[in-house]
């Protein structure tokens, strides 16, 4: 990447990736303010737990992935984002799909995830939309969706319980 110092302690991004990043940024933004008002502080529940562990133990989570999880903690920040089956979660930023499978096992049959990478992001790294449409094609993870489309113009097929990021 060609960045251009203004400072010692500042870099310049090339316009492209500021608007990316700007992009994401808002998506964050929504996705906080969303997933806060669409789950009611009651929502944990035994199901959610025996949901979420299952989803730990699925036998179809890559190795890579497992071995993320002392570091990104994803058993808490599933109980805590109140994830129970039967939701329908737009993931903001899908990537490669760690928490897809993960999204997509607790949410279950009753459930359903829209991950979403932007198109503008995917022309810098192609392979993780190809990730993510490789998790659509397997059997476990019939409820997933992979949406790709401009930032700008993102929009869900359908009511989201969780915005996800």
């Amino acid at each position: 990447m060609n960045y251009q110092s203004t400072s010692k302690s500042h870099l310049s991004l090339p316009f492209k990736q500021k608007k990316l990043s700007s992009a994401f940024a808002a998506l964050s933004v929504i996705a906080i303010i969303v997933s806060g008002c669409a789950q009611s502080p009651e929502s944990t529940s035994v199901g959610q737990n025996t949901a979420i562990e299952s989803s730990m133990s699925a036998s179809d989570r890559p190795a890579a992935d497992v071995a993320r999880d002392a570091d990104r903690k994803p058993q808490a920040i599933l109980a805590f984002a109140k994830v129970r089956p039967g939701d329908v979660v737009g993931e903001f930023g899908a990537y490669s799909g760690y928490y897809t499978r993960l999204l997509s096992h607790v949410v279950g049959e009753s459930g359903k995830v829209y991950a979403y990478n932007p198109s503008e992001f995917l022309q810098l790294r192609p392979e993780l939309g190809e990730a993510i449409e490789a998790i659509t094609q397997e059997p476990e993870h019939r409820n997933v969706t992979a949406l790709t489309m401009p930032a700008s113009e993102l929009a869900f097929p359908e009511k989201l319980d969780i915005a996800w990021n």
